[in-house]
């Protein structure tokens, strides 16, 4: 089978591609159990009852974002479980960062003018750095939550052909590669070892490839409004510790300039 890159926002990916470019596909033809090689070789008989039930996006919501803030997980931030990756970027404590980054510069040091103003700009240096990466990293996610939302679209009219089979690729796989991070996540806070991360993928690709097509498309559909939710939220998360940050830089740009 012949592939193309398909650029998503963040990457390249590699995905398998045979259909015309020129052709135009509707989503309810699309999401054929047989266009879904490009996820993976999964073997459904493995799959118990209980596993196949336990692919509900109902309850995946209700561990990734509970309505009880109180997590049992050490990568949750206001409530919200996080990937490690997205966990390192978001600063907790604009006040704390910005301690650290001055005590960097004041320990063993004497306590001179200059030592004392080269401590602060390292702080507002540090602090606009955290600043930068958390923009462009709720920048990336909001590119990624437009693309989901245009797929989001076409699963509304499953039947009518608005996008080239290339296009169509792209957008679940901007999807799909959403979903692989929601399992990943839930990985960390559940434990799960190599065989049940690799089942709860087997059980998800059941769940939007097996049955009637109207069942395949109200499965996608439920599943993009979770990954649509769960970006948002992610999303509001990093905006709001943006906001703390640059108050935070603010104020110490105002003592350094007194």
């Amino acid at each position: 089978m012949p592939e193309k890159n398909i650029e998503i926002a963040g990457g390249m990916q590699q995905l398998p591609f045979d259909q015309p470019v020129s052709k135009r596909v509707a989503f309810g033809g699309f999401v054929k159990p047989e266009n879904y090689d490009i996820y993976g070789d999964y073997d459904f008989d493995t799959l118990s009852d209980a596993e196949k039930a336990w692919m509900n996006p109902d309850k995946l919501r209700s561990i990734l974002m509970p309505e009880e803030k109180g997590s049992n997980t050490d990568l949750a931030v206001d409530g919200i479980l996080l990937n490690p990756t997205e966990y390192s970027k978001i600063v907790r404590s604009p006040n704390h960062l910005g301690v650290y980054a001055i005590n960097t510069v004041l320990k063993d040091k004497d306590l001179t003018n200059d030592v004392m103003q080269s401590g602060n700009r390292n702080r507002i240096r540090m602090l606009a750095q955290k600043e930068n990466e958390m923009s462009t990293h709720r920048d990336l996610i909001k590119e990624n939550r437009t693309l989901l939302r245009e797929l989001r679209k076409e699963i509304s009219m499953p039947g009518f052909a608005h996008k080239t089979p290339e296009r169509m690729m792209q957008l679940t796989s901007v999807a799909w590669n959403e979903y692989m991070n929601i399992l990943d996540v839930l990985r960390i806070q559940r434990g799960w070892d190599d065989e049940k991360h690799n089942q709860a993928k087997t059980a998800l690709t059941y769940y939007l490839t097996q049955g009637a097509q109207k069942d395949r498309v109200k499965h996608w559909d439920e599943m993009t409004e979770l990954a649509d939710q769960y970006m948002t939220v992610r999303i509001s998360l990093f905006t709001n510790r943006v906001r703390k940050v640059q108050t935070e830089i603010d104020k110490y740009q105002e003592s350094a300039e007194d």
